[in-house]
């Protein structure tokens, strides 16, 4: 019996990511039920993205990183080979910087055309109004496996002034995995460009212990690598599997407008699912 060959992916490493946040989305593919082989690219890898290194690939994430705009400068010049990329079938992951990057103003322009990235501490109601390293809570709809239709909400993820998907509608093209608890704006989502699909997260499922124990945080439901693996999947689904468990209490967070649970003064109630299996380490050495 022949060996199952392992899907392709590449992540970007260089001056558009903060140090270390390449090789935690690196982890998170490769520990991911799919069990990616990634390879890194950039100015100063042995790849570089193109068209030819995209080719046999199956997803492209691009990480978190520093300002958007100096990010922007840095990924403008791949910006066309990455687009091509996704219209024709490619799958792109992008985390809190990834997520603002695929966006219109500046960015890759593989949201949707009414819909952009922003930042969620700027946003009215939000529960974190500065850019210091901290925790945040989500709504989570799972999009596979056991879990799939069912939601948690309130659970707590590690969180550094991520975006936002504004003005982002829902349909047959368009869904939303995750809303920001507080105020029920959209923190991940999953969407088509073209024949391909764009999975944008503002969180940072990809986390380790060593993020939390850098600025002293709690993780009070583990390490959410459940949550990444989840977008992974709904990214290369190309959206939720069907299923016919219900959802928890309250409306779900794919629909058109945030659920009344997320208006002032509503009741909310909190569905715990359990926490997270905590991953061992797993050195990265392999990578190319």
């Amino acid at each position: 019996m022949a060996k199952r060959q392992r899907p392709q992916a590449i992540v970007y490493r260089g001056p558009a990511a903060s140090e270390g946040l390449p090789e935690s989305v690196a982890y998170l593919l490769q520990s991911s039920p799919r069990n990616f082989e990634v390879r890194y690219a950039g100015p100063n890898e042995d790849l570089s993205i193109s068209a030819e290194t995209l080719r046999d690939v199956s997803l492209y994430a691009q990480p978190g990183g520093p300002d958007v705009d100096e990010a922007w400068d840095e990924l403008e010049p791949f910006a066309t080979p990455i687009r091509d990329f996704v219209a024709g079938g490619g799958r792109y992951l992008g985390f809190c910087l990834g997520a603002y990057l695929a966006g219109h103003s500046p960015g890759l322009n593989l949201v949707p055309k009414n819909t952009d990235v922003g930042s969620e501490i700027e946003q009215n109601d939000a529960q974190i109004t500065d850019d210091k390293d901290s925790i945040i809570q989500i709504d989570w709809t799972y999009s596979s496996g056991e879990k799939a239709g069912q939601t948690v909400n309130n659970t707590w993820i590690y969180f550094q002034e991520g975006a936002v998907m504004e003005n982002f509608k829902p349909d047959n093209t368009t869904f939303i995995l995750g809303r920001y608890s507080k105020n029920g704006d959209v923190a991940a989502s999953v969407s088509q460009y073209g024949k391909g699909w764009v999975g944008l997260i503002g969180p940072h499922p990809e986390a380790d212990q060593t993020w939390f124990d850098e600025y002293d945080l709690d993780h009070p439901d583990g390490l959410r690598y459940d949550i990444g693996y989840d977008l992974i999947e709904a990214t290369m689904n190309g959206g939720p599997q069907k299923s016919n468990t219900s959802q928890t209490q309250g409306a779900s967070p794919t629909q058109d407008q945030p659920p009344a649970q997320y208006t002032s003064g509503a009741s909310r109630s909190t569905v715990t699912l359990g926490s997270a299996a905590i991953l061992p380490a797993l050195m990265l050495s392999a990578l190319v």
